[in-house]
């Protein structure tokens, strides 16, 4: 049990005795930190309160003044790690559903670097979504389309309407 003035290392080190691996590596940064190799160290971890799954981050830092010590703090973040998890799950369901589409489809952000992309590039272009993920979109497209459909996102960029068909 946890509570003001408890020795954390002890109960870290009986929880890692255990098994539980998240504990064998905090108990690792505690002591790292503890010893000087570290002058912090930060972990998220998730763990059951009243019966209800909540997440935290630990932050420890070696203390400065007086007896050598780690000065910790847990904060709750569940709100943050359930937002996380939905924004995930709402990132697969659009990712599967625009797999499915016959057709292109891809996010640019306004410099002109993907941020999705669907399956269809891989078809068309054998690019794998995944690792156009941040790149220029005219490092990704043959030349001759890049140099086609640059002056059009251009003057989309610059606010102008743009009409385009490929097909």
């Amino acid at each position: 049990r946890l509570s003001v003035g408890a020795d954390y290392l002890d109960i870290c080190a009986r929880a890692a005795e255990s098994g539980d691996l998240r504990m064998t590596e905090t108990l690792t940064g505690l002591s790292d930190v503890l010893s000087g190799k570290l002058n912090e160290y930060v972990a998220e971890y998730a763990c059951t309160v009243a019966g209800q799954e909540s997440w935290f981050l630990l932050h420890a830092r070696r203390a400065t003044a007086g007896p050598p010590g780690v000065i910790l703090s847990h904060v709750n973040i569940t709100q943050r790690k359930q937002a996380e998890i939905a924004l995930r799950e709402n990132q697969r369901f659009l990712q599967t559903v625009t797999n499915h589409v016959p057709g292109v489809i891809a996010y640019l952000d306004a410099m002109l670097r993907f941020r999705f992309a669907n399956d269809e590039h891989k078809r068309l272009y054998g690019l794998e979504p995944a690792n156009i993920l941040g790149l220029h979109i005219g490092e990704c497209l043959p030349v001759d389309i890049w140099s086609e459909i640059q002056p059009k996102l251009q003057g989309a960029l610059d606010g102008q309407v743009q009409h385009y068909e490929a097909w």
